[in-house]
C-alpha cells in the first residue's frame, strides 16, 4: 500500500511538469558534507526520554528544467540525558520532485530514521522497551533495540534572495519547507498518528563556487492518540560546492545589448 501511494504521487509529479509555470532552466547543482547536532525527545504519560549529541553526513540536490532531486545520509552517536545507553542515529532519504515556480519546489520521497540503543552499558534493555512500546525481545535475541521509521513524505519548498548585489562575490538565500508523512511503517506497538515537521535555513554563497548553508530543522511524531510524542529538533552546518545556483550561486542573467558592448557578463 504504501509503495502504490508513492508511485500515484510520482506519476501525479510527472503528469504537472509540462503544465508547471517556466522555471530556471539553467541546471543547478550543490553537493556538500554538512554536520549536525541532534536533540530527540520521546515524552509519554509519566516519562520522558531525551538524548542529543553529533552527527555527519553528506547531501546533494539537483534541478534540470521542471524536475528536482534531493538526497542525503547522516550518522552519530547520542547520549541519553539521564545517562545510560548510547543511541545510534542513522538517517537518510531521497526525493524526487517538480519545480513549479522558481521559487516554489514540492516533491516526495522515503525518509529512513533509526535509532538503535544497547543494554550493554549498564541501562536496563526490559524497561527501556516498555518505554518506547517496543515489543519484549526472544530470548536468543541481542539486546540491541531498534526503532526504524519509514517515512513516506510529501515536501513543499520555497527560497528567495536575501542578499545579493552584482558589485560583491557574496550572495545570501533564504528557504523554508515543510512536510508530512502520508504513510508510514513503525516498528513501535504504539499506533502511529501523524508525523509532521518544517525547515528553515540561509545559504551563503561565499564566492563560486563554494558556499555555506545553515539550517533549522524540527519534527514530531504523535503515537496512541496523542499521548506519546517523539520529536527531533536538528541544527545543520554545511559546506559545499554549488554550479547554476544549488547552492545560493546568483542566477544567470541576461546579455543586454549595453553589457555585449562592454563586455560584462555575470557568473
Amino acid at each position: 500500500m504504501t509503495s502504490l501511494r508513492f508511485c500515484v504521487l510520482i506519476v501525479a509529479l510527472v503528469v504537472s511538469l509540462p503544465q508547471a509555470a517556466t522555471a530556471q532552466s539553467r541546471p543547478q547543482f550543490w553537493v556538500g558534507a554538512h554536520g549536525r547536532h541532534v536533540s530527540a525527545r520521546t515524552s509519554a504519560p509519566g516519562t520522558i526520554d531525551g538524548s542529543s549529541g553529533f552527527a555527519w553526513g553528506a547531501d546533494g540536490s539537483g534541478r534540470w528544467y521542471h524536475l528536482s532531486m534531493r538526497a542525503g545520509y547522516t550518522q552519530g552517536s547520542l547520549e541519553h540525558h539521564a545517562g545510560g545507553a548510547v543511541r545510534e542515529y542513522v538517517e537518510g532519504f531521497a526525493h524526487i520532485g517538480a519545480v513549479l515556480l522558481p521559487f516554489l519546489e514540492v516533491g516526495a520521497g522515503p525518509l529512513i530514521r533509526t535509532w538503535t540503543s544497547s543494554g550493554s552499558d549498564g541501562t536496563n534493555p526490559s524497561i527501556l522497551r516498555v518505554q518506547l512500546g517496543i515489543p519484549p525481545p526472544q530470548p536468543s535475541s541481542s539486546t540491541d533495540i531498534t526503532q526504524r521509521w519509514v517515512l513516506w513524505q510529501l515536501r513543499g519548498r520555497f527560497d528567495a534572495p536575501i542578499y545579493d548585489s552584482e558589485e560583491s562575490a557574496v550572495a545570501i538565500r533564504g528557504f523554508a519547507q515543510g512536510w508530512a508523512s502520508v504513510n508510514s511503517e513503525v516498528n513501535v506497538a504504539n499506533h502511529l498518528d501523524s508525523v509532521r515537521g518544517g525547515e528553515a535555513g540561509i545559504i551563503v554563497r561565499l564566492g563560486a563556487p563554494v558556499a555555506l548553508r545553515m539550517t533549522y530543522a524540527i519534527d514530531e511524531a504523535r503515537l496512541s492518540g496523542g499521548r506519546r510524542r517523539d520529536t527531533v529538533e536538528t541544527i545543520s552546518l554545511a559546506l559545499g560546492l554549488s554550479v547554476g545556483g544549488g547552492g545560493g550561486e546568483r542566477p544567470a542573467q541576461p546579455v543586454t545589448a549595453s553589457r555585449a558592448r562592454t563586455g560584462n557578463h555575470e557568473p
